[in-house]
């Protein structure tokens, strides 16, 4: 089975060990579309080149993994394993183990086993770096740039417009870190907020006839509003 991984990174000073404990970490049975951000596009425009470049490949799966977190190592099979318990479905979500900065490890299963349909998407983590995505889906979705906060969001809404629910596998493939302090979930802004909610806005304008899309944007709204990223940044302004 082929399955293409893209891995976007920010040159810096700081981050080159991570970066390369990230290749590292990738089995080989993988196809790597690595792309390095030299001219400042953003991780948007660094991941939208590396699914043009996976595509021209014709892969049977798409997904992603951040330059400072670590694919397990038997990453490949958990993947397999996880297509292979419902391969008609175009989404899986895996899950993940956490390393924190002090270097301890625990898992993090945010769904169980089962389909999730669009009623619960609040239950659904967000990023794109704990999921499979089937090729063919992502032929005319791509990731809005410009964003710093929520394109991964994004672009799941655009998948979920199309295939209406996500299969969640209780496997975990990969180990998300926290020990880069560059990282964008520590730098987040005010501005990065509000363009996100502009994004949802005009995502939603889109779609302003389909109710259950739109019932399920109204929930993530919520849930925004109450989440701790949105609490803290908001008061440090």
């Amino acid at each position: 089975m082929k399955i293409a991984v893209i891995i976007p990174y920010y040159p810096s000073g700081d981050t080159v060990d991570l970066y390369s404990r990230c290749l590292h970490s990738i089995d080989k049975r993988f196809e790597v579309y690595s792309f390095i951000d030299n001219n400042h596009e953003g991780v948007s425009v660094v991941r939208n080149k590396g699914i043009d470049a996976a595509l021209d490949d014709k892969p049977n799966y798409i997904t992603f993994l951040d330059a400072d977190d670590i694919m397990e190592f038997d990453a490949y099979n958990q993947i397999v394993a996880a297509i292979n318990e419902e391969p008609e479905e175009q989404i899986i979500q895996l899950n993940h183990r956490r390393r924190q900065p002090d270097g301890n490890l625990y898992c993090k299963f945010y769904n169980r086993r089962g389909t999730y349909d669009l009623a619960r998407l609040p239950e659904f983590w967000v990023g794109v770096w704990n999921k499979v995505y089937k090729a063919d889906l992502l032929w005319d979705i791509r990731f809005k740039p410009g964003l710093n906060h929520g394109e991964d969001e994004l672009f799941n809404l655009m998948c979920l417009a199309k295939v209406r629910r996500i299969y969640c596998s209780e496997r975990a493939h990969m180990v998300h870190c926290f020990d880069n302090p560059q990282s964008l979930s520590k730098t987040v802004k005010a501005e990065d907020l509000i363009a996100e909610q502009r994004a949802l806005l005009e995502f939603a304008e889109h779609h302003v006839d389909d109710g259950e899309l739109m019932d399920a944007v109204r929930q993530r709204q919520e849930y925004l509003w109450g989440n701790q990223i949105y609490k803290a940044t908001l008061r440090r302004q």
